[in-house]
């Protein structure tokens, strides 16, 4: 082969070779900028900015910050003006609209401008290579970030539109101070909306991001107007002059408990699909509520109440308007970031209308006699309940038992109805924290002895001005409940007599006294509690359109010292109902179902001329006037003296200094009361000499007064009225056999 053709050959090779080669790497750089996949743009795009919050009023609760501590507001482009759009681009890249990513022209002026003077005059960077630079950054600037800038930059082109490419980079350029994207810049450095923005104040807001140090209008008003007045027909004095007029922000942090919990509760879509939040709150009653709860805490610092939490609500709606979860959430001495909301506590008291209602519902009369008087319950697990002030008020009717929070009749109430049945009511109430163990409560149930949140408890009590109806929360203005979660817990009529006994001053008497807490100008219910080991302190109260919760105590578990009860807490939710509610407030719905009549307060029958404490209550129409015939058969007078007859079950009760009293005791068969059928009991050697078991036997119809007793089928013995007497503690199983005339019972026990 002759030299020129191998020289050809060879020379062909190589041209052929270099030709693949740029093929191929066009092709990469073809796929690579529009086929491989922009994962770091995709991530990009999709992150959490921060969401803006208003109250019902406009008024500003928070804009909340991303991960990193940035204050980063998304306004989509339409609603950007037109005028903060036109200044960007001509402040960083002018022409935006005519290059593919890379303006080319503006590149190779850099290059010599750079070049000429030995050192970095422009960057040359448009606002696709600017975003490709935040989307992808670089550790260090280097002739190497910059070749990165511009391929990115060529693929963001071939992914997103002009108008998708300016919205990403106005809500994402960097201002300096954690603030990110036109819209918190606005508010951060010059106290506006972005459409409140005067020409100056836009035109220093395009600068800013070049060097936020430099140009912070804040700091440095002179440099940035100068900056400013090189972009727009306005002197840099003029533009100085209107920096020096603003006055300074700080992003507020208002309901910070609740904002928490609306992050948990819209999760994901918080801060990508949910930007700007509406809600039903109302800023002006959380000040308020929060002023109080600061002025009453400060006088209780020796009582080891160190929290509260205020939760109201909308009862037409399910709106949440008040949310306080603790008393100040920068007190990390006492756990000031725990939401009391949220927290699940022993409720006490504030739990019996729901015990009541349900007694209602399933049959139980307004009228009907709950014995408060020394009771046990259980068999082998004796549970003996105690007032409050530790005293028993003998017969007593519903209305006096709720509205005076006795503990007895509350627990006597739940054991004819059913732990189970009292605990399945609960949980359709929405006390879903009761589901973990709940039910272990047992009769403790009637008096709050399960853990449940304040948030349920609000929502719960607020099912008595809705006449039985459950309705969620909802937390947006004008927000519409989930009508899958609306339901009717109690019958109508069952809820309007409980409102009726919450609200009857007189029936708080025989508990609270003459207390002025609950007096309001306009028709109101209140209830309050107590945990059973002084915890904390509750209360709740309602009028017919707005409900209040109110918690105090600590997060330590420590009981709480002090004689304040739940006076304050329910001073506190006093006050705020006096806040929100106006002049033209409601009056709660009476039964249809039912009318009143007068009633002995005692007895429960038809009042008659001499029965001392009459009141009136509701009687189902159908049965009023068979009700009405039978007046009261326990008061009468007899030679000029009231005389009153109670039933054999109070014989205990009466035993004590009540004159011109005596029992009738053929009103119930023979019983024994106490101890309970299998009961156990454990015997202490150290004390054997003063142990002793306690019998109560009531009823029996024989005139006979002496009641024979037989213990293990010993021999017998016999005592007198009223049968209560003691036996003696031994070891073992036995057998307790009374009999009065025809009449006997007959119980079994352990001893260990």
């Amino acid at each position: 082969m002759k030299p020129a053709l191998k020289k050809f050959i060879f020379t062909h090779k190589k041209i052929s070779i270099a030709s693949a080669a740029f093929l191929l790497l066009l092709i990469f750089h073809f796929c690579y900028v529009h086929l491989i996949p922009y994962n770091a743009l995709t991530e990009f795009l999709g992150r959490k900015n921060s969401v803006t919050i208003y109250d019902r009023n406009m008024r500003l609760i928070q804009v909340t910050s991303v991960d990193d501590g940035v204050r980063r507001q998304y306004t989509p482009l339409k609603d950007i003006p037109s005028e903060i759009k036109a200044a960007f681009i001509k402040a960083e890249d002018n022409r935006f609209y005519d290059h593919g990513g890379v303006d080319y022209r503006a590149l190779l002026r850099a290059l010599k401008q750079n070049t000429s003077e030995m050192r970095t005059v422009s960057g040359a960077s448009t606002i696709t290579m600017q975003l490709a630079r935040m989307v992808s950054p670089s550790a260090r600037r280097s002739l190497m970030a910059k070749i990165k800038d511009v391929y990115n930059s060529w693929r963001i082109e071939c992914r997103l539109s002009k108008e998708q490419i300016l919205e990403a980079y106005l809500n994402s350029v960097p201002f300096g101070n954690n603030v990110e994207g036109v819209t918190s810049a606005a508010r951060y450095y010059f106290n506006r909306e972005l459409t409140e923005l005067s020409q100056e104040e836009i035109y220093s807001l395009a600068v800013i991001p070049r060097n936020p140090s430099r140009y912070n209008p804040l700091n440095s008003p002179e440099h940035c107007a100068r900056a400013a007045s090189l972009l727009c027909d306005k002197s840099a004095e003029e533009i100085e002059g209107q920096l020096k007029k603003i006055t300074a922000f700080e992003w507020p942090f208002y309901m910070p408990h609740y904002v928490v919990y609306l992050k948990k509760h819209y999760g994901e879509d918080f801060g990508r699909k949910i930007t700007e939040l509406h809600l039903g709150a109302d800023l002006n009653a959380h000040e308020y509520i929060q002023f109080q709860i600061y002025t009453y805490m400060e006088k209780l610092h020796h009582s080891r109440i160190e929290n509260a939490a205020v939760l109201a609500i909308d009862n037409e709606t399910g709106a949440v308007i008040v949310w306080t979860g603790g008393k100040n959430w920068f007190d990390d001495e006492h756990s000031g970031q725990i939401d009391g909301v949220l927290v699940p506590n022993q409720m006490g008291s504030s739990m019996k209308p729901f015990l009541y209602a349900l007694a209602l519902d399933r049959g139980m009369k307004t009228t009907e006699v709950i014995p408060d008087i020394p009771m046990d319950f259980g068999s082998d697990e004796v549970y003996m309940p105690l007032n409050f002030n530790n005293r028993f008020n003998g017969p007593v009717i519903m209305r006096n038992a709720l509205a005076s929070s006795l503990n007895v009749p509350a627990v006597y109430t739940l054991s004819k109805l059913g732990v189970q049945n009292y605990y399945q009511c609960l949980l359709k109430l929405g006390f879903d924290s009761l589901k973990e163990g709940g039910i272990r409560a047992d009769l403790g149930l009637a008096l709050g002895g399960g853990e449940v949140t304040l948030k349920e408890l609000v929502t719960a009590f607020s099912v008595f001005p809705r006449d039985g109806k459950y309705i969620p929360l909802t937390y947006e203005e004008g927000e519409e409940c989930n009508p899958d979660e609306v339901r009717q817990i109690y019958r109508p009529d069952s809820a309007r007599i409980i409102c009726s006994i919450l609200s009857d001053k007189k029936a708080r008497i025989m508990g609270f006294g003459f207390s002025q807490t609950f007096q309001t100008s306009y028709p109101s219910i209140f209830k309050t509690g107590t945990a059973n080991q002084y915890q904390n302190i509750v209360a709740l109260g309602a009028t017919d359109r707005y409900t209040v919760g109110v918690w105090m105590g600590n997060h330590s578990g420590n009981t709480v010292m002090g004689k304040t009860g739940s006076s304050v807490p329910a001073t506190i939710a006093r006050e705020l109902l006096d806040f929100l509610t106006d002049k033209k407030a409601g009056d709660f719905k009476l039964p249809e179902n039912y009318r009143k009549t007068k009633v002995c307060a005692v007895s429960g029958m038809a009042a008659n001329s001499s029965c001392p404490n009459v009141t009136e209550e509701f009687v189902m129409k159908e049965e009023l006037e068979s009700f009405c015939k039978e007046k009261c058969s326990w008061h009468s007078v007899k030679n000029g003296k009231l005389e009153t007859v109670y039933p054999a079950e109070y014989q205990k009760w009466v035993s004590g200094d009540f004159k011109n009293t005596r029992i009738d005791y053929s009103s119930s068969p023979l019983k024994i009361v106490s101890p309970k059928n299998n009961a156990h009991f454990y015997a202490d050697d150290t004390r054997n000499q003063y142990q002793k078991i306690t019998v109560e036997v009531t009823g029996g119809a024989s005139s006979q007064e002496q009641l024979e007793v037989v213990i293990d089928g010993g021999k017998a013995q016999f005592v007198e009225r009223p049968f209560i007497f003691n036996i003696p503690v031994r070891r073992g199983r036995h057998k307790l056999n009374v009999t009065l005339g025809e009449e006997s019972d007959v119980i079994e026990f352990d001893v260990e």
